[in-house]
């Protein structure tokens, strides 16, 4: 199954005017081609520093991930043992 996500953009889910948004995505990388000045990013993916690089570039003041869990062949969970 194929999802078309060309067409998927960040919801902004507060509004405060000059003082910035909070946006929210299902990822951070939807993050990386469009100015951000002053909102606050949240996205539901990987939450490493690539990641946040690519909303931080952009002007955001902050940002927030969510983990989502195990990557592929349960990446991301050796130091939980």
């Amino acid at each position: 199954m194929s999802v078309d996500v060309a067409g998927l953009k960040p919801t902004v889910h507060y509004d405060g005017g000059p003082d910035g948004r909070v946006v929210v995505a299902d990822s951070l990388s939807y993050f990386e081609h469009e100015l951000w000045t002053n909102d606050v990013t949240v996205g539901a993916s990987f939450a490493g520093a690539p990641t946040a690089a690519m909303c931080m570039r952009q002007g955001a003041k902050a940002w927030i991930a969510h983990e989502a869990g195990p990557g592929k062949d349960e990446a991301g969970i050796r130091g939980l043992a």
